[in-house]
């Protein structure tokens, strides 16, 4: 029998507390409960202007199935950082193997329908050197789209069948993106 995945439990200062994992319907049930999640931004300069790799989740996913989202996200397992987090999961949905060093954080921000998640913000510079391989148990396809259309996207995510992160998770975001 394979033990159940744990993920982190977070203080209200955004840090783990050393030791303490939960299953996942346990932060359903529980609003004491804090998680982590990452995100992961790969951006590529093509052309004239500066575009981000977004994800279409795998239409069997119970939780917003078919909806664009961040290149790659998920949560922190128990004993694992936010960092160590996105690159596991660039691994497992995109195939990417990055390496740490290109990999920078941009920001966190708390977030969630109860304010119950802080969101660990990433992004890397996409190059020939990365290689994916989409895991299709996660991730229906991926799409390159310009900042600007991304940015159009943002400012009614329900129509365009984005993840709604937040006006501000997204305005930082954008911004951020295009410094780097």
């Amino acid at each position: 029998m394979v033990a159940p995945e744990l993920w982190q439990v977070f203080d209200a200062t955004g840090r783990p507390i050393n030791g303490y994992g939960e299953v996942a319907e346990k932060f359903a049930i529980d609003d004491s409960l804090l998680m982590a999640n990452s995100h992961l931004w790969l951006w590529r300069d093509y052309d004239t202007s500066r575009h981000i790799l977004l994800q279409t989740r795998a239409r069997h996913l119970p939780r917003k199935p078919g909806y664009f989202h961040a290149s790659a996200s998920g949560h922190v397992n128990l004993g694992e950082s936010a960092k160590q987090a996105v690159l596991r999961e660039a691994q497992e949905e995109l195939g990417a193997v990055l390496q740490p060093s290109r990999v920078r954080e941009l920001f966190m921000l708390r977030g969630g329908p109860r304010m119950e998640s802080f969101n660990y913000v990433f992004s890397c510079q996409f190059d020939e050197s990365i290689k994916l391989r989409i895991n299709e148990a996660e991730v229906d396809h991926t799409d390159w789209v310009s900042l600007e259309v991304f940015a159009e996207m943002t400012q009614n995510p329900d129509k365009y069948k984005l993840i709604n992160l937040g006006n501000e998770y997204f305005e930082r975001l954008i911004a951020q993106l295009k410094t780097l």
